[in-house]
């Protein structure tokens, strides 16, 4: 397991996520797609963020609430990555997302 892995299963451990919980974009965050990339500014906090092309697709996926195991559904479709693999990651960028005011999570 890499660092990056490690890394990204403590973040998820510490932030577990249901498959029914709900996720949707925060408020106050400005953004453009640039080179299949996304770039954005969070207005409240003044830090700017550039998300990879999965985050980036994450993003455009929650443009309407989204239950986190039909997020990880669509992911599969799209990416080639196992149920595993893909959520633990998203769980983590779901937890990072929301540790920055990005994203919030809902209980459904």
């Amino acid at each position: 397991m890499t660092n990056e892995n490690v890394a990204k299963s403590a973040v998820a451990n510490l932030h577990p996520i249901a498959d029914t919980t709900r996720i949707a974009r925060g408020d106050g965050f400005i953004d453009a797609e640039i080179g299949g990339e996304l770039v954005g500014l969070h207005l409240a906090s003044g830090n700017c963020y550039g998300f990879n092309p999965t985050a980036t697709r994450i993003w455009a996926l929650i443009d309407q609430p989204m239950r986190f195991d039909d997020l990880c559904a669509a992911l599969m479709t799209e990416f080639d990555v196992d149920i595993d693999t893909c959520r633990r990651d998203t769980a983590a960028l779901v937890a990072e997302l929301v540790s920055e005011k990005l994203v919030t999570t809902a209980e459904t």
